[in-house]
């Protein structure tokens, strides 16, 4: 049985015994071809692909006569190769795992003139990894050539029910025909989660087959008569998939379909819930000797709670509290970039070793916030890469990364993520921010937004312009969130002076900087203030002849636009918000006048998703710019790309405008 569902958060399939939709089938016989796919050189829909995928398509069939509840995944690809470019797709590799076995595979070459050659078993070959729990079979189709044909087969048999094998319409390539065959024994309950376009082909009928179940008393088995659901997914002309600027990962733009075990429902017996709840799940992580006993039991975390106390002596407020434990694991512990939501051996051991993972120094900060009386849960969640979350079902493997959220002053909440000491509480790593997050909070577990406060970039010049188009005068900096982060982590391996020199290579290679000071570089919650008092900026300005030419925006917070394609069919999604502020002043330089001056600009995207404004004024000779961009909306659908593209256009059209001086 598959039960379908359906959120704000995905798209979900709506199951419906109806008509079925019928369309002309690709001939999947084993070699097969047809003239014209022979003959073809290119894909009209994409001219640029270097490849097509003809069609693939996989059965998954329950072997109902074991007894053992397993299933054979077959899957059937066959691709196109136009340019070498394209020879890539004919290096194979094929993942399986833990009890799974892959068995009848094979592989052939077809020509262009129809020659076919086969790969032979001795080139097949096995790596594996995690300690044999992940195999790869790989294998690559010798002499590829423009215009040739590649085809292979295999069977997957796998035990694994809880989840089954998930299906990828759409791939970086275009997909000509993509088709997922189910035949499910109703006795298991399924969820099944979909995202990205409607079907172009949904069937489903019903069949029945004798199956090994279980006997009743729990002794042996016995052979029932169970129906079987037999669903049948097509997708048709999909193009390539492409990355592009400000996404999560492409996994969570692709077409896929993924099947969860609900519940199983043997004839005659009261069903067996598998999925269980939310707080059940948090219970189970709360009892796990790898998580909740971590920071719980003595045994696993007493040198760590020990260490908390004297840490905070002194301290006045939760929330200075607080502040010292993280500042402290920040700046003892180094993160060995491995992210998960389980500790190895125990939070002891990694004290000890001053390294673990980012389970290993959140977990470690929980204990220690507890042990002083402060109020603080563990918050699993996804990494940008490792994919979107669903709140509708408890799946534990859509969470990679484990984070913290400690209850402070005035009931305030603050999020929690070491693995930097330049990175102030309530940030975390840019790659956690994935919208939001699962607080494993005993009996009342419950989702917590994660967005961030603004970051901020201000650079302010302030001086005076020659003849020769040289600047000169005073550069202020001011950098709070994720801006501040990075310029610290600079700060940390270079001068204020290096810094600022890389910062306006593009404005002045020969940028000089004297009495440069730094405020704020270890207060890390403070903004980032750094200025240059006396700051030369040799040929900062064009002249030829009569005429000097100058840029409004001296360090442009974009070069190019990030939005280069004219559609888009999956969101932007932009880890958190952002002020990019530039004020320039000049004193003109005698006997010159402004002769062109870039007019005002007030854009602003609905709601101020996103803002820009642009002043350019003259007054008492003193030429004076104003350029702020803001961007407070994180998430921009497919049907506002267009207004978010020209804005940006717009924007960087402003920022490349010029100013025109003049010699009266």
């Amino acid at each position: 049985m598959i039960t379908p569902v359906k959120t704000a958060a995905l798209t979900a399939l709506l199951i419906l015994f109806s008509a079925a939709v019928f369309a002309q089938d690709p001939d999947l016989r084993w070699g097969r071809v047809s003239d014209e796919d022979l003959r073809m050189t290119g894909f009209p829909d994409d001219t640029s692909a270097a490849a097509l995928v003809l069609f693939d398509v996989a059965d998954l069939k329950f072997n109902l006569s074991s007894g053992d509840n397993q299933y054979d995944f077959t899957n059937h690809r066959r691709i196109k190769i136009f340019k070498r470019a394209g020879f890539d797709y004919a290096d194979i590799a094929i993942p399986y795992y833990g009890e799974e076995r892959l068995v009848s595979l094979k592989a052939q070459l077809i020509l262009p003139n129809g020659e076919k050659s086969s790969v032979e078993r001795g080139d097949f070959f096995e790596e594996t990894y995690n300690n044999g729990y992940v195999k790869v079979k790989k294998f690559t189709f010798p002499n590829v050539q423009e215009g040739a044909i590649i085809e292979y087969q295999y069977t997957i048999k796998s035990p694994y029910i809880l989840q089954l094998r998930a299906w990828e319409f759409q791939e970086d390539i275009p997909v000509r025909w993509s088709e997922y065959r189910l035949s499910i024994p109703k006795v298991f309950d399924y969820i099944v989660i979909t995202q990205g376009r409607e079907f172009d082909i949904y069937e489903n009928s019903a069949t029945t087959q004798l199956m090994t179940a279980p006997s009743s008393s729990g002794q042996g088995f016995r052979t029932v008569e169970v129906s079987v659901s037999n669903g049948r997914y097509v997708m048709k002309n999909l193009p390539a998939l492409r990355e592009e600027a400000y996404i999560t990962t492409m996994d969570d733009y692709i077409a896929k379909i993924r099947f969860q075990l609900r519940s199983v429902n043997y004839p005659g017996e009261p069903p067996n819930l598998v999925m269980s709840s939310w707080e059940k799940l948090a219970e189970n992580l709360i009892n796990s000797e790898s998580f909740g006993e971590q920071y719980t039991k003595n045994n696993k975390c007493r040198n760590v709670k020990a260490l908390a106390p004297n840490l905070v002596v002194g301290a006045a407020t939760l929330t200075e509290k607080a502040d010292r434990l993280y500042n402290f694991l920040a700046k003892t512990m180094t993160w060995n970039d491995e992210f998960g939501i389980y500790v190895e051996e125990s939070l002891d051991k990694c004290l000890e070793l001053k390294t673990g993972s980012a389970a290993d120094l959140n977990l470690m900060l929980v204990a220690m916030l507890q042990a002083v009386g402060i109020e603080a849960y563990p918050l699993l969640t996804s990494t940008r890469d490792h994919g979107k979350m669903f709140d509708v079902y408890p799946m534990l493997s859509q969470f990679n990364h484990v984070m913290v959220l400690a209850k402070l002053d005035g009931d305030k909440f603050q999020l929690f993520d070491i693995g930097s000491a330049h990175r102030p509480p309530g940030f975390p790593r840019i790659a956690a921010l994935n919208g939001e997050g699962w607080a494993v909070i005993p009996g009342d577990p419950q989702w917590i937004d994660m967005r961030v406060d603004e970051t901020l970039d201000q650079e302010v010049f302030k001086g005076s312009i020659d003849e020769l188009g040289n600047l000169t005068g005073s550069w202020r900096s001011k950098r709070e969130g994720y801006n501040a982060v990075a310029a610290r982590e600079a700060l940390s391996k270079q001068s204020a002076e290096e810094f600022l020199h890389k910062a306006l290579e593009d404005v002045s290679p020969e940028a000089s900087f004297e009495s440069v000071t730094v405020q704020n570089q270890d207060s890390i919650k403070q903004a980032l203030l750094i200025t240059a008092e006396t700051c030369s900026l040799p040929g900062a300005a064009m002249v030829s002849g009569d005429y000097i030419y100058l840029s409004p925006v001296l360090m442009p917070p974009f070069d190019e636009t990030p939005f280069k394609t004219e559609t888009r069919t999956f969101p932007v999604n932009i880890p958190y918000p952002f002020v990019e502020h530039r004020v320039l002043q000049l004193q003109l330089p005698e006997g010159y006048q402004v002769e062109t001056l870039p007019e005002r600009l007030s854009l602003a995207l609905p709601e101020r998703g996103a803002s820009l404004s642009f002043s350019a004024s003259v007054a008492s000779n003193t030429l004076t710019i104003n350029y702020k961009l803001e961007v407070k909306q994180l998430v921009f659908l497919p049907n506002q790309y267009g207004a978010l593209r020209e804005f940006f256009s717009m924007a960087l059209q402003k920022q490349g405008e010029q100013i025109v001086l003049k010699r009266m």
